[in-house]
């Protein structure tokens, strides 16, 4: 029973670790390939980086600055879209460089961030390799079981 709990539980982890690392695509590029891919694609040219790190702060209820920023080039459902990512000490916002609405804001910090940790990995393989270890010595008491074979001793009678 303990065995079966730890297999769910390894299934469901690994299953979680999977969603965590699912991202959007995010390409950083310069301000002047931003304003070269808005002119080829007909988008309005970006707002400037002052606007944007206001934007973001008021976004997050912030007065610091963002410890990194950069414009990056953004898809989402085959839509590409100009957007400013800002990285604060616990978030990072996107905002669409052209409009300067919200495309999102992410917690750098995750729940599960000790699961995509080698750390983590390695003592899943430990885990993984008894449990294999378990179920072949289960298996092989179960289908390959010694059988016994009586031996009768007669008694010497002197």
């Amino acid at each position: 029973m303990v065995i079966k709990k730890l297999i769910f539980s390894t299934i469901i982890l690994l299953f979680l670790n999977s969603l965590v690392l699912a991202q959007e695509n995010v390409t950083k590029i310069t301000r002047e390939e931003a304003e070269r891919i808005a002119r080829d694609f007909l988008l309005d040219i970006p707002i400037p980086s002052e606007v944007a790190t206001e934007l973001a702060k008021n976004l997050t209820g912030t007065e610091k600055e963002p410890d990194e920023s950069s414009l990056v080039l953004y898809s989402k459902k085959g839509e590409i879209l100009l957007a400013w990512n800002f990285s604060f000490k616990n978030k990072e916002v996107l905002i669409d460089a052209t409009s300067g609405k919200l495309i999102h804001v992410k917690m750098k910090v995750a729940p599960l961030g000790f699961v995509g940790s080698p750390i983590f990995i390695i003592f899943m393989i430990i885990i993984g390799s008894f449990v294999i270890v378990y179920l072949f010595k289960v298996l092989m008491d179960k289908y390959f079981k010694k059988k016994e074979i009586p031996v009768f001793y007669e008694e010497e009678s002197f």
